[in-house]
């Protein structure tokens, strides 16, 4: 993996550089984290023209994404925001007024999140999306492994 660089300009003034290193390999089957680091998120909790971009840490781990106020493995904390990624899609995107900006959709949710770098963002992207794809395998593994009789009973409607 390509050593990432970090120049820090104003809008990153706080923001630590993103780990380079690969993320760790397991050899059972524990999930892995599969991305880390600090990122910039949009502030969704204002309206649109008030909203403030909000210096975060975060971990993609089992499918999920947390949202920390500092690193989690320098002190113990709880996440501010924890997301779920099943049907969720990453993707680059131009943004005005802003660089290294990625876009995470999903069912009833889209998050605006602002990278290090260009190679930074590309990572995040990478990682959500195969987190995504992990989630979907989960759900479909359920249906595959589970008894027919339940898998009716789960779906199956009243008719009034």
């Amino acid at each position: 993996m390509p050593s990432l660089s970090y120049t820090a300009t104003s809008t990153y003034s706080s923001v630590a550089p993103a780990s380079s290193a690969p993320p760790p390999q397991s050899t059972n089957k524990e999930p892995v984290v599969t991305k880390r680091g600090y990122i910039l998120k949009k502030d969704t909790s204002k309206k649109s023209s008030s909203r403030k971009w909000i210096n975060v840490f975060g971990v993609s781990y089992k499918a999920q994404l947390f949202f920390y106020k500092d690193n989690p493995s320098q002190k113990r904390q709880l996440p501010i925001t924890v997301i779920n990624l099943y049907q969720s899609f990453a993707q680059v995107i131009d943004y005005k007024d802003r660089q290294f900006v990625l876009s995470l959709t999903g069912p009833d949710y889209e998050y605006l999140l602002q990278a290090v770098d260009d190679g930074d963002r590309g990572h995040w992207v990478t990682a959500l999306n195969e987190e995504s794809r992990g989630a979907d395998r989960e759900s479909l593994s359920f249906f595959s492994s589970a008894p027919s009789f339940l898998i009716i009973f789960l779906f199956h409607s009243p008719r009034n």
